[in-house]
């Protein structure tokens, strides 16, 4: 807990406060709490911007091998295909 001279009682109220505050933030971010046609368009946009990132290399980086890089974006991309969920 900080200790800054503050009265216990404002303390825990202001902990509380912004504790309360990050939460309702991080829980406004999610994408799970758009509609699924929204969900698709946005994932839509990430794969044209990938294409368009990749150009005519195989790789990201444009190396003859994938890096690192690759293999997170393939992380993401495969529950793409390897989903059950019909949209």
């Amino acid at each position: 807990m900080i200790k800054v001279g503050v009265p216990p009682g404002i303390r825990d109220l202001v902990v509380a406060m912004v504790t309360r505050a990050m939460i309702v933030n991080l829980d406004g971010q999610a994408i799970g709490k758009q509609h699924a046609r929204e969900i698709a368009r946005r994932g839509a946009l990430d794969l044209d911007t990938l294409e368009k990132i990749l150009g005519g290399n195989k790789f990201i980086l444009g190396t003859a091998t994938p890096t690192s890089i690759d293999a997170d974006v393939y992380s993401f991309l495969m529950p793409i295909f390897f989903d059950d969920v019909q949209l």
